[in-house]
């Protein structure tokens, strides 16, 4: 696929960026280490880990929040807004991908010649001294990691955690254990990924996605993802029923643990058979070994469950107390996370930004459906998705996709792109989308994301699921939404 100069550009400078910043050592640094972007998912989760370890910690963001709110009260020197005084007493400067060259406290780093460490550099340097669980791929990585963790606290095993979201077993982001083991997310947005050495990795998928950082399309995908593989001492916890995982099997040179569906034909090392929308069977080969019970809805979670299991059990946990745990596993926030319920109307709110977790998330909906009733007894109808699409490159880059993912919806909302970074594409946006997506009722609802609130809510009865769907500010609909159902205002 061909990028635009500005893309290819820009994964250039990141490419040079990661040279720069890989030589460091985070035990000679004095002074606060400084994040560029702390109130970030990843960059907080880092923070807090430091924050315990008894390191000080300063760092910016553009605007106030709970995350900013909460390292302070840890410790944290915290700044709104970013500017170059904010690092004048800094010992080391950490970043993410989303931070470019023309940031004024990046550019002031460099005319001080302080340490400039990405935050993988970092998450790299706090596993050092532990076993890691990496788990990476284009999908399901946060809820994975997430798994994994809880099941691990719950066997007794106490690992560190790093997560790009929040879940409830330890009602924060990230957790400094006091066992062998460290368990993390690997983002393989930007490539860093393949820099982790892990004890185990897990790689849940591999599509095309964020080919701003990767020129090189699906290829490169892969590539740097046999390199993370490649970095694995103990075994690479791999999806057998997912092509992209199974086209890069052969160049993985770690031993292979893999998972996926009940078959005969090829049976994976640890495989499940549906029992019921939220059961499962899980078997070691062809032996069965017990039965799953899920809290969370969807085939993608079973499989995603599936990898917890294979982790666990490898690790010589009791499946068990795996299975108990699993089935106290209430998500990550952000990923089919219920928000409330007000005048029979069901509001879920979930991150899903590609059109395969679109395509994911629509069918547990459906299937959540089937199952939930409220607390007299009134069941569900209809799944409303309300669609934020996230950047104008994705959407560009996989129209054809996005076109025929919402096939599950019953009504489909388009609200207009978010743009994260970078700037709007002619031609690319909600309007032209709602023309083209394959779906009978499908409506544009133009306007920000706080603007939404009472168009969205004349398009629905009760008996709905609104299920708000996206990466960027689409997630402030659904508890403003739910504020003005419970003040009695109107809806369709």
């Amino acid at each position: 696929m061909d990028r635009d100069s500005g893309s290819c550009a820009e994964a250039q400078q990141h490419e040079q960026s990661l040279g720069q910043q890989a030589e460091f050592d985070l035990n000679t640094i004095s002074g606060p280490i400084h994040f560029i972007g702390l109130g970030g998912i990843g960059m907080s989760a880092i923070a807090r880990l430091l924050l315990a370890a008894g390191r000080a910690v300063s760092g910016s963001d553009q605007a106030d929040s709970d995350i900013l709110r909460e390292l302070a009260s840890k410790g944290a020197k915290t700044y709104i807004g970013h500017a170059a005084a904010n690092v004048t007493d800094a010992g080391a400067v950490v970043i993410s991908t989303a931070i470019n060259q023309s940031n004024p406290e990046l550019a002031r780093a460099y005319e001080l010649n302080l340490p400039i460490m990405h935050r993988s550099d970092v998450l790299r340097h706090l596993g050092e001294s532990s076993k890691m669980i990496a788990v990476s791929g284009t999908h399901g990585k946060t809820t994975t990691t997430g798994m994994i963790s809880q099941v691990l606290l719950d066997c007794g095993f106490d690992p560190s955690i790093v997560v790009g979201g929040i879940f409830a077993r330890i009602g924060s982001n990230s957790h400094p254990g006091h066992g062998e083991y460290f368990v993390a997310e690997a983002d393989e947005s930007d490539r860093t990924h393949g820099q982790l050495t892990s004890y185990i990795s897990v790689i849940t998928n591999i599509e095309a996605d964020h080919l701003e950082n990767y020129p090189g399309g699906l290829t490169q995908i892969k590539d740097v993802m046999v390199a993370f593989a490649n970095k694995t001492s103990r075994a690479v916890v791999i999806c057998q029923d997912d092509p992209g995982c199974r086209s890069i099997a052969q160049q993985i040179a770690a031993p292979k643990i893999t998972y996926g569906k009940l078959t005969q034909d090829e049976p994976a090392t640890y495989q499940y058979e549906l029992l019921a929308p939220l059961s499962m069977r899980i078997y070691k080969g062809s032996t069965p070994i017990g039965e799953v019970n899920m809290a969370v809805p969807g085939e993608h979670n079973m499989l995603n469950a599936l990898a917890s299991v294979s982790v666990a059990l490898e690790l010589g946990a009791d499946f068990k107390k795996v299975a108990e745990s699993l089935s106290q596993f209430g998500g990550v926030d952000r990923r089919f996370q219920l928000l409330g319920e007000e005048n029979g109307i069901l509001v879920v709110d979930d991150y899903a930004h590609h059109p395969t977790e679109v395509v994911a998330t629509l069918k547990a909906a459906k299937q959540f459906i089937q199952t939930y009733s409220d607390k007299n007894g009134k069941k569900l109808t209809r799944v409303v998705a309300l669609f934020q699409p996230h950047q104008p490159t994705r959407l560009r880059d996989l129209w054809s996709e996005f076109c025929t993912a919402f096939v599950d919806a019953d009504l489909l909302l388009l609200a207009d792109v978010y743009v994260a970074r970078g700037s709007s594409i002619e031609g690319i946006d909600s309007e032209r989308l709602s023309q083209s997506v394959k779906h009978n009722n499908c409506r544009y609802l133009p306007g920000k994301a706080d603007e939404l609130i009472e168009s969205v809510a004349a398009q629905l009865k009760p008996g709905d699921l609104l299920l708000t769907i996206g990466a960027g500010d689409v997630t402030r609909v659904g508890p403003q939404l739910l504020q003005q159902l419970k003040q009695g205002k109107p809806n369709g």
